[in-house]
């Protein structure tokens, strides 16, 4: 039985917003949106979504893709307000899904022959959290350890944008234009981008640790996942150890070293893809991410 994103995340521990409170703006239910074909059998689409919620609340996505897995998180910031994009995917021929945005249906269709429209890109909530919040933006290991890692932080506010799928520059964007006084923010990112943009990683990680208000600390992950056009990640994961020890990011960059914990319990913590975690993988997973935010002294 699947059950609804909302439902998922009330039994993990996530409190969400009830269907009446939170307001699906963009895209209007019923609306086509632009699509482009995936091989011979299918059909995807990037969407920008957004709309209003009880400040502060986290906000469940999925829909309905025909056998693929489309999951996120998002959240409203001090204004009520939400913004994210969800990757849909489709067979050709059965274009029409159905999103649940924490209890709310939205019905669109994907099309090729919607005229393009330029979306600017996502800019975070202004003013999110206080001194205790911990927001969250990432991929699918993110959508996987988010309400383990809420359960390991009872007294602090988990705020989650992230969706399964999504590239290091998306989630530098969902960033672009935040001023998050005192809050840390917790990374996963990278999974899903080829290990030679190591410099366009460098840069991110810098960036996240500029962005912080005068307080908290950024958090990111090393990565685990198969080689990718005959690399690995291994240079990777040393230049996210190397940043840790910068003297200008010393204190605020904190890494969470999931290649290195894995090592060992690949087959209880990894699923047969060799990317994402089991129940056990993601608990162990946000415990790193937990001890990383509880050694942030600033």
């Amino acid at each position: 039985m699947r059950l609804a994103a909302a439902t998922v995340l009330v039994l993990l521990g996530f409190a969400v917003p009830a269907a009446a409170q939170i307001e699906v703006t963009e895209p209007l239910n019923g609306a086509r949106v632009l699509a482009v074909a995936f091989g011979k059998k299918l059909v995807t689409a990037n969407v920008a979504l957004s709309g209003r919620a009880p400040a502060g609340t986290n906000v469940p996505i999925s829909a309905s893709c025909r056998g693929f897995d489309c999951t996120a998180i998002t959240f409203a910031g001090r204004g009520g307000r939400w913004a994210t994009r969800m990757q849909l995917m489709v067979r050709k021929g059965h274009q029409r899904v159905t999103l649940n945005v924490g209890g709310v249906p939205l019905h669109l269709t994907l099309s090729k022959r919607v005229a393009p429209v330029f979306n600017a890109p996502l800019a975070a909530p202004t003013g999110l959290g206080g001194g205790t919040t911990v927001v969250v933006i990432g991929d699918s290991l993110a959508v996987g350890m988010a309400p383990a890692l809420q359960g390991l932080l009872p007294g602090r506010p988990v705020l989650v944008d992230a969706r399964i799928g999504r590239p290091l520059d998306e989630g530098m964007a969902v960033l672009a234009g935040s001023d998050p006084p005192r809050a840390s923010f917790a990374y996963s990112l990278f999974t899903n981008d080829d290990p030679v943009r190591i410099e366009q990683l460098d840069a991110a990680v810098r960036s996240s640790v500029a962005s912080l208000g005068p307080h908290g600390c950024a958090v990111w992950a090393t990565i685990v996942r198969p080689k990718v056009g005959g690399r690995t990640y291994a240079r990777v994961n040393a230049r996210l150890r190397a940043l840790a020890l910068d003297p200008g990011l010393s204190g605020r960059l904190l890494i969470a070293d999931w290649a290195q914990a894995v090592r060992g319990h690949r087959k209880q913590w990894l699923t047969q893809d060799g990317v994402h975690g089991t129940v056990a993988g993601y608990l162990a997973r946000a415990q790193l991410y937990a001890d990383a935010l509880a050694s942030c002294t600033d």
